[in-house]
């Protein structure tokens, strides 16, 4: 027999009190019939035979117990094939939420059943009379993406199913969803601890109430119900905090969440009042800070009369107008609260004001520049002699321009403001109680001088000669100045002037800072300008250190005033001085001057950009004589210098040595001076300047070229008639003379001059024991070379033989010369020969031949 397929179970659905099952099967040839098993934990519980394709088991199942069924076929009454078994689910689910959250969002929330064979769910929605959809979930939650009908009706309901999608469990109870969504009405926060809303009633069938809902971003949140339309949250919100307000229907049970109303976000912070500026008669002015948090797109003021009429005006900037006239005898008081753009929220209040009515006397307007670290508009006036008034504001209005407000509990006030010069700008005072916000009518507005003097020049001559000089400003306000200066820590001293300088006799010192600057004022003498830049005078002079006379030139070096720009250099010579400015840090300066006798030259340090000159030092003339040396006399190792005195008219007390490429040599006003020196390669000029003190150094005199070197080669001889003495030339011609020593036993004759060898000097026999020998040196004019080594000449001597025991020659004495020692060995070969001196050594050589 061919083998029969299984039946495939297509649907096994359960409803309490029924089990009903569809399958597909074929019927074989002899089919009996079908029969299904219902197994109850595991064992058979009961059968049913079936000619079709479906069955229903009517009974009572036990959720306490598992229940497994499959569906068998039967040919000739015995079974052939066998489905899968499947179980059956018994159990409903438990709707946990339902919430519609508007177009294309409701979501369905469940509890979890925990029978055998429950894998996933199916969220069914039904309308009646329309459509049904179904969402399958392997979670306890299902979402659909459609929007409600509000006419409905709408029926939900869960069922559980299996993995593999045959086996239905009963559906759970069906809800009705809610459609329809809360208009807010308002909502208000009043402070900590109270924030109320408010929205209007739905009418939809089963709305039994409301869920009013304050979330916290990334923080709390807060359900209020409701059975009314409103809600109180007694909740302090956080400034800085991200809030939004909701109001959702819900049915009896709790369990239906209508969709939100539109979200709102609650405002927190509230204003701060800045002034409430009564001006007279229709004419209240309410301002205040504006409050930068999100949401708000407005403001609205409320002016409330005690027993009286209440105002309100809405405002979208930080100010509202009462055009009301208030009566003094009445009690008033003024508030701010924020708003949304839609009107429905509002903020908690501020502080509650009552205006004031008197004005002040203005006394004083005085403007400084912030930038110079004095202040902005100093504002001053009269006290208003009142229990109410308690302090002041000041009021500073640019034309077409912002309007600046500053308090004060005294009777003075600063705005630390830049001003536009040539601004048109008023300033008036204005009385306020003790919050220092409420201001009473402003007094008579003053107009400003805005515009400072720039300074021309500030120069300080000791010992107390202070001069100022500035440009005039062409203002018809203007008609005055006030030089001011002011010593830190000391006294301030000031100068009016109706021109544009003033002269201060006053002896600065060295150490405490000065500040000097310039105002203009108006013909009151109330209204102030602002002061000039500051200015610090120098008051100390820098230090001269050279003064070199250099003919067509001057050569200057100083030590700068420390904390200046520099220093400038005056060279005069008639009545017009030559001016140099050297920025620091330079400390020296080379300036082309004529110089004469009559230059006089000074220093004085500058500052800032050239405007602050300090004190002039003491002039100093130049020395302007020359002298060119008289001698120079190299001995090979130290120059020798030699110059006559210096004549004047300058006092010179001392002189430098020039050396190319050295530092001067220090050396006394008279010669000669000797120093050490290494020859130079090429030889340089050498000459001298006279210098008076540390500071002055006159012009370079006439210098002389130094012979560095000897005549490389000397030789003496004697031809039994004369000495013969020769030498080498020194190389480049640096000489054009020689002189030559001859000694005679170290004492030298008187010296001859030949330009070029050899010289010859007469001696017609040689003394016995006696030394001749000769030197020789280059000159040019005033210029003497190192001499050349002494060179020895022939010698006259005695000689006296000394023997050994054996009869050899073992030592020649030489009279006036020394000794020769022999050395020798045992066959009497000699192996060494000393001579006593050494020096002696060519003498003896000489005369031995």
């Amino acid at each position: 027999m061919a083998s029969i397929p299984a039946p495939t179970v297509i649907r096994v659905s359960f409803v309490p009190g029924s089990l009903s099952l569809i399958w597909q099967a074929d019927k074989p040839a002899g089919f009996s019939y079908y029969l299904v098993t219902l197994l109850a934990n595991g064992k058979v519980s009961k059968t049913f035979k079936s000619d079709l394709s479906t069955y229903s088991i009517q009974q009572a199942f036990d959720p306490t117990i598992v229940y497994t069924v499959y569906v068998s076929v039967y040919v000739n009454d015995a079974s052939v094939s066998q489905s899968p078994t499947y179980s059956v689910i018994t159990e409903p689910p438990t709707m946990a939420h339902i919430t519609y959250n508007g177009p294309g969002n409701l979501l369905v929330k469940w509890h979890f059943l925990h029978q055998t064979g429950v894998a996933s769910y199916i969220a069914t929605l039904d309308q009646k009379g329309g459509a049904t959809r179904n969402e399958p979930s392997n979670t306890n939650e299902a979402f659909f993406k459609v929007t409600l009908d509000r006419d409905g009706p709408y029926t939900i309901t869960v069922t559980a199913t299996d993995k593999t999608g045959v086996v239905l469990g009963p559906p759970s109870t069906g809800y009705a969803p809610l459609i329809n969504k809360p208009t807010m009405a308002h909502i208000t926060n009043n402070g900590p601890s109270d924030l109320g809303v408010f929205w209007q009633k739905v009418d939809e069938t089963g709305v039994a109430g409301y869920v009013a809902t304050l979330d916290q971003k990334n923080g709390a949140t807060w359900n209020e119900p409701s059975d009314t339309t409103d809600a109180t949250f007694k909740v302090t919100l956080v400034e800085g905090d991200i809030y939004s307000i909701t109001v959702r229907t819900t049915d009896k049970t709790g369990i239906i969440l209508g969709p939100p109303s539109k979200s709102y976000a609650p405002l927190i912070a509230k204003p701060t009042m800045a002034n409430v500026i009564y001006n007279g008669p229709n004419d209240l002015a309410l301002k205040w800070e504006k409050v930068t948090e999100t949401g708000i797109a407005g403001y609205v003021a409320t002016l409330d009369q005690k027993g009286g009429t209440t105002w309100n005006v809405p405002s979208v900037t930080t100010q509202a107008l009462f055009k009301v006239t208030l009566e003094e005898n009445a009690t008033y008081t003024t508030s701010v609260r924020t708003t949304d753009k839609t009107g429905v929220v509002l903020g908690p209040p501020s502080s509650h004001y009552a205006p004031l009515l008197r004005k002040p006397t203005m006394a004083q307007v005085i403007y400084n520049i912030p930038a110079q670290n004095i202040g902005g508009l100093k504002v001053q006036w009269q006290r208003i002699s009142s229990p109410e008034v308690t302090g002041y504001i000041a009021t500073l209005n640019e034309k077409n321009g912002p309007t600046w407000n500053e308090p004060s509990d005294t009777t003075e006030v600063t705005f630390p403001l830049t001003l536009t010069p040539r601004g048109d700008y008023s300033v008036s005072v204005r009385a306020h109680d003790k919050t220092g916000i409420v201001l009473g009518p402003p007094s008579h507005g003053l107009a400003l001088i805005t515009e400072a003097p720039s300074m021309k020049l500030i120069t300080f001559d000791e010992p107390t000669h202070l001069s100022v000089e500035w440009q005039k400003i062409s203002l018809v306000t203007v008609t005055g100045y006030i030089a001011s200066l002011d010593e830190m820590n000391g006294p301030t001293y000031n100068q009016p002037s109706h021109t544009t300088e003033a002269t201060f006799d006053v002896g600065l010192k060295s150490g405490p800072t000065y500040n000097i600057t310039v105002r203009g004022h108006d013909t009151t003498g109330i209204v102030l300008g602002p002061a000039s830049q500051i200015y610090n005078p120098i008051v100390e002079k820098p230090t001269a250190t050279l003064f070199q006379n250099d003919t067509d030139n001057v050569s200057l070096e100083w030590n700068n005033v420390a904390g200046s720009e520099g220093t400038q250099i005056s060279l005069k010579a008639d009545a017009t001085p030559t001016l140099t400015n050297v920025p620091t840090p330079a400390e020296k300066k080379t300036i082309p001057f004529d110089v004469t006798s009559d230059t006089v030259m000074t220093l004085r340090a500058y500052g800032q950009n050239g405007v602050v000159f300090g004190p002039q030092t003491t002039g100093l003339n130049p020395i302007t004589e020359t002298v060119a040396l008289s001698a120079l006399n190299y001995d090979g190792a130290n120059m020798t210098v030699n110059w006559p005195d210096f004549q004047g008219p300058e006092t010179i007390d001392s002189a430098h040595i020039i050396v190319p490429g050295q530092a001067p040599i220090n050396a006394p006003a008279k010669g000669p001076k000797s120093f050490p020196l290494t020859p130079q390669e090429p030889p340089a000029t050498i000459a001298l300047r006279g210098t008076s003190g540390p500071i002055l150094v006159g012009p370079l005199g006439t210098g002389l070229m130094p012979i560095y070197e000897a005549p490389p080669v000397v030789s003496m001889v004697w031809d039994q008639t004369n000495f013969i003495i020769s030498w080498a030339l020194i190389p480049n011609n640096v000489a054009t003379d020689y002189v030559i020593t001859l000694y005679k036993d170290n004492v030298a004759d008187p010296t001859q001059h030949k330009p070029a060898p050899p010289l010859k000097i007469a001696q017609a026999t040689i003394e016995a024991n006696t030394s001749y020998q000769t030197q020789v040196q280059g000159i040019n004019g005033l210029v003497t070379g190192p001499p050349s080594d002494k060179v020895s000449g022939p010698y006259r001597s005695t000689v006296t033989f000394n023997m050994d025991t054996q009869g050899r020659l073992h030592k020649e004495t030489w009279a006036g010369l020394g000794t020769v020692a022999y050395g020798m060995d045992a066959a009497g070969n000699i192996t060494s020969v000393t001579p006593t001196p050494v020096q002696a050594q060519s003498h003896i050589r000489q005369v031995k031949g």
